[in-house]
């Protein structure tokens, strides 16, 4: 009952609706299946988040030759210019894929700790329950 009221403030986060049903539910099974619907839900969130950097390096790419294609029709041929649209391309889909990595690695370190704090409320709710040790 106390989590629920620490949560009253709160009702619209997901957090709180994961703990109001593991608080309310009737056995170990039934909160543990919750749980883990609540998982799979919050980890397809996080890795839609990490595909947006690949889109973002496709747009990179896209406008680089975009760029290098109207100089050419222009008559530039292969000079500083094309290259400097090139270097700037590169550039932005380098920066973009850095950024995705480092993307990944948050989602893994919040998957860790979204695991982590869930089982914690499996614990407090169930104590009595031997659990595995890992």
């Amino acid at each position: 009952m106390r989590l629920e009221r620490a949560f009253a403030t709160d009702r619209d986060a997901w957090e709180a609706s994961l703990v109001s049903q593991v608080v309310g539910a009737r056995s170990l099974e039934e909160a543990q299946a919750e749980a883990n619907a609540w998982l799979m839900e919050v980890d397809g969130r996080l890795t839609n988040a990490t595909r947006v950097y690949a889109a973002c390096a496709r747009i990179a790419v896209f406008g680089c030759l975009l760029g290098a294609a109207v100089l050419f029709m222009t008559g530039k041929g292969l000079t500083i210019q094309v290259i400097d649209v090139f270097a700037i391309g590169a550039s932005g889909v380098l920066v973009t894929l850095a950024a995705g990595k480092e993307a990944g690695k948050v989602v893994k370190h919040k998957r860790e700790a979204v695991d982590e704090w869930v089982e914690l409320v499996l614990r407090s709710r169930w104590p009595s329950v031997v659990w595995d040790q890992e």
